[in-house]
């Protein structure tokens, strides 16, 4: 398994410089290609095309059911579609195939974009290791997951104190952005109303879907958008 990951790893990077030319010519696509499926859907994204991404990430997942890439690309560009029932549904199926394996933690952190709080409940339970700080000390990934899933339980100030660790280890634009992201609502929850707005404000160098991503990569750029909409929607009513 790890294996085939090193090796679609370095096949998108070849596959990255011919998506312009792929990604115009839909036709000429191999939809039996995983590497071209998720190369196309990388650049469909970073170019703000969101319809396309969806169908290419999605046929990636069809073509490669055992990488976790395919599933939580395909969840990502759903919840920032605003589909709700088939970002749940997506999501309760990724979390059963990838729950007892090592893709556990990209299983949890995609399901952790939307509210659904009988799920996330769920995963937050059968997945302790959350709920221990000294996890998420060195480890980004880990960081978001805890404090999203605080946030997502209710926790709000051990969410806020979990986002902090990210601020804290991460120099990634669209990491910070997501973790400032939930730290505006975690306060906006605890009635902290000008901390909220100061960390929503926080949120705001986050380029938009088709402007330079200024390196930031697809799946952390709209894991980003999709948190900081609906904080903005909380704080703003927008």
């Amino acid at each position: 398994m790890r294996l085939a990951r090193l090796d679609i790893e370095r096949q998108l990077g070849l596959a990255q410089e011919a998506a312009d030319d792929c990604a115009k010519l839909p036709a000429d696509l191999n939809w039996q290609d995983y590497t071209q499926m998720f190369g196309a859907g990388q650049w469909a994204i970073l170019h703000g095309d969101i319809e396309h991404a969806l169908q290419w990430y999605t046929r990636a997942m069809e073509l490669r059911p055992d990488i976790d890439a395919g599933w939580s690309h395909t969840a990502d560009v759903l919840a920032y579609l605003g589909k709700t029932e088939e970002y749940q549904a997506l999501c309760r199926r990724m979390w059963e195939k990838f729950a007892a394996t090592s893709m556990v933690d990209e299983a949890a952190k995609h399901s952790m974009l939307m509210p659904d709080p009988e799920h996330q409940i769920q995963i937050a339970g059968q997945y302790q290791k959350l709920r221990t700080p000294r996890k998420a000390e060195l480890d980004v990934g880990k960081a978001i997951l805890a404090g999203a899933a605080e946030y997502r339980t209710g926790n709000f100030q051990a969410a806020i104190d979990r986002m902090s660790v990210t601020l804290r280890i991460s120099n990634c634009l669209s990491e910070r952005v997501t973790a400032h992201a939930f730290i505006a609502m975690a306060h906006h929850q605890l009635g902290h109303r000008i901390e909220a707005e100061e960390s929503l404000l926080r949120t705001s160098a986050l380029p938009r879907l088709g402007e330079d991503p200024r390196g930031e990569t697809p799946g952390r750029l709209l894991t980003a958008l999709v948190v900081v909409r609906e904080a903005e929607a909380m704080i703003h009513g927008k």
